[in-house]
């Protein structure tokens, strides 16, 4: 087994031949540092400890996430959230489940959740596809671009797959991922259309994924991640989180400068989260998207071997999301993506290595960065403030003596 795993990934491009798939991301845990990305390149090496886009100004198509929704808008009828997802796919002993959950901001608010997620199995192939959307707080119907972008990019990857004939491989896998991101995002159009509604009114973002049982092919838009777990027992963000300058908003599926399509090897399991799960347990970029791995332990460290044991997997997962403290910390709406391959893991959990202490460590050593940067910040403000003061107590003086 090779000790590096290979994530690839670009940014969308219609000029591009859509056969074409990357070149590699090198997430090797020896790769710590990376170099900022051009935005005129199409093929990036990054390493896992900071996978990041800059340069993208003030008039790109990022979007507020706060709530700003108008009646007319409201009227409309919203779809439910899905309910959970759970498979087993006995031959290959992989077990995936999905959960989506209303966040206690819109509970209280009385809005609809936001989020959505799916799951579809090709169980003669060995083949997990799996897709989650978060819609943007400031438009008014994003909780129905979100279920229609999860629906059509599944179907489209579902459709594609189940008749046996297409290979999975990078090149079939990056023309089909760009396909299906680029049917959501008209199927999106087409709805906005039949509701005689703005677009706008329907971003979400889009985070698509097909597994092989051991290659993860991604196609991503937004600030939602897949988290994976490496058969040399990494664990590394794979996704990029597209959000503005500012961090309130996001670059969404309607952002298709931002698309990114990737492929990762060697993979034991991989977790699939929007924002409000995500932010939970994977630092920022300035902490090198660290995971804290005993959020996502349970799901590996317990053995599963059938349907059921999915299920009670799937029930404790949601409680925990449901827990008031867990809530009481985190009121955005919650999904949470786990796909795990059984047969795999038995290998790869007595190589996972999380040291509480040294995590401990590095949390305190980020906070005094950041205390240090504010200090920094205050010091400069401080000096030129009293640069301008001295230019108005000159020009005070100067008219004195005229």
């Amino acid at each position: 087994m090779e000790d590096k795993m290979n994530i690839q990934v670009n940014a969308h491009d219609d000029t591009s031949d859509p056969n074409d798939f990357p070149s590699g991301i090198d997430l090797s845990q020896e790769n710590q540092k990376l170099p900022d990305i051009e935005e005129d390149k199409e093929d990036v090496i990054l390493s896992e400890s900071e996978i990041h886009i800059e340069g993208f100004s003030e008039e790109s198509d990022s979007v507020d996430e706060s709530d700003d929704k108008t009646q007319d808008e409201l009227d409309i009828k919203h779809p439910s959230q899905p309910d959970p997802s759970i498979f087993y796919l006995e031959e290959q002993e992989i077990s995936a489940y999905c959960i989506t959950q209303r966040g206690e901001s819109h509970i209280r608010k009385g809005m609809f959740c936001q989020d959505w997620s799916g799951i579809r199995v090709i169980e003669d192939r060995g083949i997990i596809i799996s897709a989650i959307a978060d819609g943007v707080g400031s438009c008014a119907l994003s909780d129905m671009g979100a279920e229609c972008a999860v629906n059509r990019s599944l179907s489209v990857c579902e459709t594609a797959l189940r008749d046996g004939s297409l290979e999975v491989s990078p090149k079939e896998m990056g023309a089909l991922l760009r396909r299906a991101m680029n049917e959501a995002y008209d199927a999106v159009e087409v709805l906005a259309d039949e509701n005689e509604v703005l677009p706008y009114s329907f971003q979400s973002t889009l985070t698509l994924a097909v597994y092989d049982g051991s290659d993860l092919y991604m196609g991503h838009a937004g600030d939602d991640g897949i988290v994976v777990i490496t058969e040399d027992g990494g664990c590394h963000l794979a996704t990029v989180r597209h959000k503005g300058e500012e961090m309130s908003s996001v670059f969404p599926l309607q952002s298709k400068a931002t698309w990114q399509f990737g492929m990762a090897s060697h993979i034991a399991a991989y977790f699939m989260c929007t924002d409000g799960v995500l932010d939970g347990f994977v630092r920022n970029e300035t902490e090198n998207n660290r995971v804290y791995y005993p959020f996502i332990e349970k799901e590996v460290a317990e053995p599963i071997h059938d349907y059921y044991s999915v299920e009670r997997m799937c029930n404790e997962r949601d409680r925990i999301l449901c827990s008031p403290g867990y809530r009481d910390r985190v009121e955005d709406d919650l999904t949470f993506v786990s796909v795990v391959n059984q047969r795999k893991m038995a290998d790869t959990r007595t190589k996972i290595a999380f040291d509480r202490n040294a995590w401990e460590s590095d949390s305190e050593k980020y906070q005094q960065e950041r205390i240090e940067k504010v200090r920094e910040l205050e010091r400069k403000q401080s000096e030129e403030l009293e640069r301008r003061m001295k230019k108005v107590k000159k020009r005070i003086r100067l008219s004195w003596s005229d």
